[in-house]
C-alpha cells in the first residue's frame, strides 16, 4: 500500500529492486512483485474470488507464509510465547486495530 516508487523485494540490504505504480509492482523483465498491495487487500480479494473459507484465507495469510519462511515458531498464529503482532478486521475485512509487540498501534 505504498505510493508509486522504487522499492526492494526481499531484504533491504540486497533485495531485488522493483517499480510500483501504486497498484502493481514489476521487477526486472516485467515480473510481478506480490508485495504491491497490502495483505488486507489480498485477504479480501481471496475471500471474494474463491470458495475458501475465512479460516482458510486467514491461515493462508498468516501461518502458511510463516511456515514457508521458517519463522512459524515465533509468528504466524496466536500462541503463548509468539510475537504479539495482531490485527483485527471488521465484517468487510478492513483493518480495525493493530497491535505490535502487544501494544496497540494508532
Amino acid at each position: 500500500d505504498m505510493p508509486p516508487g522504487k522499492y526492494r523485494f526481499g531484504p533491504n540490504r540486497n533485495g531485488e529492486w522493483f517499480h510500483s505504480d501504486g497498484h502493481v509492482g514489476r521487477g526486472k523483465g516485467g515480473g510481478l512483485a506480490s508485495s504491491a498491495q497490502g495483505m488486507d487487500h489480498m485477504v479480501r480479494t481471496l475471500k471474494s474470488k474463491t470458495t475458501a473459507s475465512l479460516v482458510e484465507v486467514i491461515r493462508m495469510a498468516s501461518l502458511t507464509p510463516a511456515e514457508r519462511a521458517g519463522i512459524a515458531a515465533d509468528t504466524g498464529s496466536l500462541e503463548v510465547g509468539k510475537r504479539a503482532d495482531v490485527l483485527t478486521l471488521d465484517r468487510e475485512l478492513r483493518v480495525r486495530h493493530v497491535w505490535i509487540g502487544g501494544h496497540e498501534f494508532k
